[in-house]
């Protein structure tokens, strides 16, 4: 059983076929001789990436990631959010659903998304939030379908990225809107993980360990604080502790994007294994075909084939 991933217009037909199927089971449509396998659900300036989990040839759950950038109060952000997922009716019940959504979650982190957000049906809201999601409480929704409720989870907290007009407090400390969330919310464990992560890139390593190490007693297994932690380990100079931290990881998620593409990164730079790290570079490109490491995990899979012909 694997999780694959496709722009909607790529996927291979036996594949698009089925996850078509699927839709029209949950959503019949209206005219049904007017729909052929070739036909796309989504607009294509919405970046439809179809994720499927697939058991030998066979479709099993299936959804779509839409993507934009929007603008608000002057500030560009890249938002993405989930769209018509669905269950084959005889495989529910299973975890397929919530393996899927849990794991598109982790694909639209992977490629720094600054937003996810999406609607769902009221009594749906407690499968999404066991699949990581969080809801959104007082959102107000304009337009949509009724008795839909927000669901939201911040790959990464919105932040600018091109910048009109800020705050005065956000121009002074651009870590102080998450420093006060953890302060408010200090068991939230995506409060703690986006802090850590802004102290990592702004080169704060203890205050950035600390709140990961924070993030893991309140979830011993969480699979992206267990990978930072390895980047930080490996940045150390401690590959082989980083390497059992990104393993830890793996455990939990063994397709997560971003815990792969480091653990090919401690064992062709830090370990000198350069078999086994054209392995994890090739799970990640196969996990993550659009991944934002791509071209990097590209050059090192030649580097790594390189060093086994010199050997």
């Amino acid at each position: 059983m694997r999780i694959v991933s496709f722009p909607e217009a790529a996927t291979p037909p036996e594949l698009r076929a089925q996850a078509l199927a699927l839709q029209h089971q949950a959503w019949p449509p209206e005219d049904a001789a007017a729909v052929s396998a070739a036909m796309l659900t989504h607009d294509p300036a919405l970046r439809p990436l179809s994720m499927l989990l697939v058991d030998g040839g066979a479709v099993l759950a299936a959804l779509d990631i839409l993507s934009k950038e929007i603008v608000h109060a002057g500030w560009r952000y890249r938002a993405g959010g989930l769209s018509t997922v669905v269950t084959r009716r005889e495989a529910r019940g299973r975890g397929h659903g919530r393996r899927l959504v849990a794991a598109a979650r982790q694909a639209m982190a992977a490629e720094h998304l600054d937003l996810g957000l999406f609607t769902c049906d009221r009594p749906l809201q407690g499968f999404y939030e066991g699949a990581g999601w969080q809801f959104l409480p007082g959102a107000v929704l304009i337009g949509g379908t009724v008795l839909a409720v927000v669901v939201a989870s911040l790959a990464r907290d919105a932040e600018p990225q091109t910048q009109a007009a800020s705050s005065p407090q956000a121009a002074n400390d651009p870590l102080a809107f998450f420093e006060q969330r953890v302060q408010e919310q200090p068991n939230d464990l995506a409060a703690r993980l986006d802090l850590a992560h802004r102290y990592l890139d702004a080169g704060m390593i203890e205050e950035s360990l600390s709140q990961y190490a924070v993030a893991l007693d309140l979830d011993p297994d969480d699979a992206e604080a267990l990978a930072h932690v390895g980047i930080i380990l490996f940045q150390s100079g401690r590959p082989e502790e980083a390497l059992r931290s990104v393993e830890r990881s793996l455990a939990t998620d063994p397709r997560y994007p971003e815990a792969l593409f480091i653990q090919g990164v401690i064992l062709l730079r830090g370990l000198d294994r350069p078999d086994e790290a054209i392995t994890a570079f090739e799970t990640y490109l196969d996990a993550a075909p659009f991944g934002v490491e791509r071209g990097k995990a590209k050059d090192m899979i030649a580097q790594a084939r390189e060093a086994l012909a010199d050997a």
